[in-house]
């Protein structure tokens, strides 16, 4: 009896929810009428005016002077770097930024000396 107490629960909560949605359904569908009768007011029309536009002139574009691009110098942005053409071994790029930080081959024991971490 207790499963049949649930499923008559559960059926009457339906059938209120049905007739809760029907009615608003019909009150829209009257409180829509009322106001689909106003008729729209008219628009003023804009009135378009021609006024003609000045042809542009042409400026002259000066000749634009031919660039040197440094592709043999380290410090250039545009270096052509390869593997017949490397960057020398004493380049040091101007904002390189040093870092402190401990590496897998650097162990540093509570004396404050180092000691390679290497193959053992």
């Amino acid at each position: 009896m207790d499963i049949y107490k649930r499923y008559r629960t559960k059926l009457i909560t339906i059938a209120v929810l049905c007739v809760l949605i029907v009615i608003g359904l019909i009150i829209l569908n009257f409180k829509g009428c009322d106001s689909g009768k106003k008729e729209p007011e008219p628009t003023p029309t804009p009135e378009v005016t021609y006024e003609p536009m000045p042809t542009p002139e042409p400026t002259p574009e000066p000749t634009p002077e031919p660039q040197f691009v440094d592709l043999e110098s380290d410090d250039s942005l545009t270096r052509y770097v390869s593997q017949t053409h490397p960057i020398s071994e004493t380049y040091v790029p101007s904002d390189l930024r040093g870092v402190n930080v401990h590496s897998a081959t650097t162990r540093k024991l509570q004396t404050g000396r180092d000691v390679s971490g290497g193959n053992r």
